[in-house]
């Protein structure tokens, strides 16, 4: 492992010497290390530089100057040191440290961020990390032949599906393009302005942020395994109000961050900031595989890389992203609102580690994924989820879910591309745009879909395709921590979804609360850690209307904010 990887895992390193200092912050892609002193001041180390910067333009520094060997000092104790130092049993992450000059409102250093989550861990030594071992040639090759033969067979599956999607929808499209030609009125929707404001195309979340005018940071967090998780802030500009508390909004399968701002000023992280609340975007791990490396020591041409599922996003990715929220904000609690398989996560995590429940002000599960909706039976889950492993690794590999889906989307024009992926993603999962404006979608694709592992998409045919239910939910596979204390407050707990969403099947995740799980066959771990306060069902809605519907503000967003104003934070 490399010094700059070792210098974001310390919690505290004592020097011995007149001062102490407390290892911080490791952020951009420098060897940059953030000390202060015992008496709060700050130092700076760059690239083997002190950063004088600091000194020179804030005259309450010049004290540390007499101190910078000492700083020489612990950077060797750091690259150097054998044993390396163990976190502490009862101690929290460090926060960052607060500039000396004021900043604007909602302002923030990007920062990287280690989350502790085995209080056992133990950094490992600040030499660099052993690659993974060198594999024959033989074994190479044996890789590289099994990733082209299931590009060639997964690709080949893909098309005939976009084919078949095309195929159905054939018979609608003379009259779609008869209305278009004539732009008849009466047939059009009034609020699909062609003269309103156009965004640009892009695949840069914080362009849409800027266009309509808020304030975005990016932030990363490093999980237990290493995996550096992208985190976006959005604030109003330079707003005298106090700022409301935090709310931490993850994402579905394949898909990122950005499902949150395309939505124009009715995106869901514009309008909680435009009410003052702290929102905060969690991405998973692989979204950005191929763009940005995203692990400490991997690259996404590591098999091992790809090494991981459903479990690994609630057991580390969730409490990574929630505590590294309350660390940066200085909360002791935090809202919740997670989107389809954000909220598997956030149930798994709660079923896995019961405590986390302490550290969340309340709940807000858009279209829930833990049972499925029907379309397991129908054609193609039904004959993927039978496949037995060494079928599916055939046609999946053991890598990246379908890796052709992004140099497909990088490289194809948006328009053509998004034309391609709805025509996929209505025919697989029941996706129409009934409800969305129609200029809108060219952006939806653009964060639609993202990369994912193999061994994902192999969890769900497990248990959402086999067995009507997501996997883990009930602990499945590992042991659950121990609940402190006797009695547990629930969190309050709210449900929203559409009446024609056909791939999962929240009204059956009501019922399960509302009969306090007694008439499951299994009932999930995560329900004594919740209390259902609130339940919207909206009448037409399939799967991503609730967040990309052209009025989901004015049927699901309100019901959150009720949910937000409730809460014990």
């Amino acid at each position: 492992m490399t010094c700059r990887a070792k210098l974001a895992r310390l919690n505290r390193t004592p020097l011995h010497g007149s001062h102490d200092f407390d290892t911080y912050h490791l952020y951009s892609q420098e060897r940059v290390a953030l000390f202060k002193t015992s008496d709060n001041s700050s130092l700076h180390y760059r690239n083997g530089m002190k950063d004088l910067g600091d000194f020179h333009s804030n005259p309450s520094l010049t004290g540390l100057l007499p101190h910078l060997d000492e700083a020489d000092t612990l950077i060797n104790q750091l690259c150097n040191t054998s044993p390396p130092p163990v976190f502490e049993h009862d101690q929290e992450p460090s926060r960052p440290v607060q500039q000396s000059r004021p900043e604007p409102p909602c302002h923030f250093q990007s920062t990287y961020y280690y989350h502790r989550h085995d209080t056992e861990f133990q950094a490992p030594p600040c030499t660099p990390s052993p690659r993974p071992r060198r594999r024959p040639l033989r074994d190479h090759l044996r890789i590289l032949l099994a990733d082209l033969i299931s590009l060639v067979v997964s690709t080949t599956l893909v098309a005939i599906l976009v084919a078949l999607s095309f195929a159905q929808d054939a018979p609608s499209y003379p009259f779609r393009y008869f209305v278009r030609l004539l732009h008849l009125p009466i047939l059009q929707d009034p609020a699909d302005d062609p003269s309103d404001p156009n965004e640009a195309i892009t695949r840069e979340e914080g362009c849409y942020a800027h266009r309509w005018g808020y304030h975005w940071e990016e932030h990363h967090i490093v999980t237990e395994d290493g995996f550096i998780l992208k985190m976006y802030r959005v604030g109003r500009v330079a707003s005298s109000t106090p700022m409301l508390p935090p709310i931490l909004i993850v994402h579905g399968l394949f898909q990122c961050s950005g499902a949150f701002v395309c939505n124009e000023r009715e995106s869901l992280a514009f309008w909680l900031a435009d009410r003052g609340y702290d929102v905060w975007l969690g991405n998973n791990r692989g979204v950005d595989a191929y763009t940005d490396r995203g692990h400490l020591d991997l690259h996404p041409r590591d098999p091992e890389y790809w090494d991981w599922g459903l479990r690994e996003l609630g057991e580390k990715d969730w409490p990574a992203m929630v505590d590294a929220v309350r660390t940066w904000t200085g909360r002791e609690k935090i809202a919740f609102v997670g989107h389809s398989q954000g909220n598997a996560q956030g149930f798994i995590g709660l079923s896995l580690s019961p405590n986390m429940a302490k550290k969340l002000s309340c709940f807000v599960a858009l279209a829930p994924a833990v049972f499925s909706g029907g379309l397991e039976k129908t054609f193609p889950f039904k004959q993927i989820a039978n496949f037995e492993r060494s079928r599916f690794e055939f046609i999946f590999a053991t890598s990246a879910f379908m890796p052709l889906m992004h140099p497909t989307q990088y490289f194809f024009p948006p328009v053509i591309f998004s034309i391609l992926a709805y025509q996929m993603f209505a025919y697989l999962f029941s996706w129409h745009d009934t409800y969305w404006l129609r200029r809108r979608k060219i952006k939806y694709f653009q964060f639609t879909p993202r990369s994912t592992s193999a061994r994902l998409l192999r969890d769900w045919m497990d248990g959402w395709g086999r067995k009507g239910v997501c996997a883990f939910v009930n602990g499945e596979g590992v042991e659950a921590d121990g609940i402190d204390g006797d009695e547990r407050k629930k969190v309050p707990f709210g449900v929203f979804y559409g009446t024609e969403d056909h791939l999962v099947d929240a009204g059956r995740l009501v019922k399960l609360f509302e009969s306090n799980g007694q008439k499951e066959v299994c009932r999930p771990a995560f329900v004594d850690c919740l209390d259902l306060i609130k339940v919207v069902s909206v009448e037409g809605y399939e799967h991503m209307d609730v967040v990309w519907a052209r009025d989901s503000n004015e049927t699901v967003f309100g019901g959150v904010e009720q949910i937000l104003k409730g809460a014990a934070w």
